[in-house]
């Protein structure tokens, strides 16, 4: 009776420990400027969402030119360079693809902003830079 006790103890005592682990994730601390009474705040894994949509491979180098050819329309010269660059690869963004994109929207002022690591902090100077 006691080694039971003791066997359903234990199995209880690695339980809690896993489940202490598994949930004891620490934010990233760029998250730190999101508002504590933001009213919806979205997560986004840009990269598996890159994966999920087959953005990452060679094999859809004709969307990424499709893609390229519809926004070119509309842009200047420098602008479509770079956002060339950034269809062929997320990185040139300046924005760490790896980590999670959050959108977050404010209830008093209908607000809606974005929050990014950032990956590359010239790269993500030059991308503001063109879209400013």
């Amino acid at each position: 009776m006691k080694k039971k006790t003791t066997c359903r103890f234990s199995l209880l005592m690695i339980s809690v420990v896993f489940f202490m682990v598994s949930c004891n994730e620490k934010s990233a601390t760029y998250t730190n400027v999101i508002p504590v009474d933001a009213a919806i705040v979205l997560s986004f894994d840009l990269k598996s969402t890159m994966e999920k949509a087959g953005l990452n491979g060679e094999e859809n180098a004709e969307l990424k030119q499709k893609l390229a050819d519809v926004f070119g329309e509309e842009m200047n010269a420098e602008s479509f360079a770079l956002f060339e660059r950034i269809i062929k690869d997320p990185a040139e963004s300046g924005i760490d693809i790896a980590s999670p994109l959050y959108v977050f929207f404010q209830k008093k002022t209908e607000a809606i902003a974005f929050v990014a690591k950032i990956g590359n902090k010239n790269k993500l100077k030059s991308l503001l830079n063109v879209l400013v």
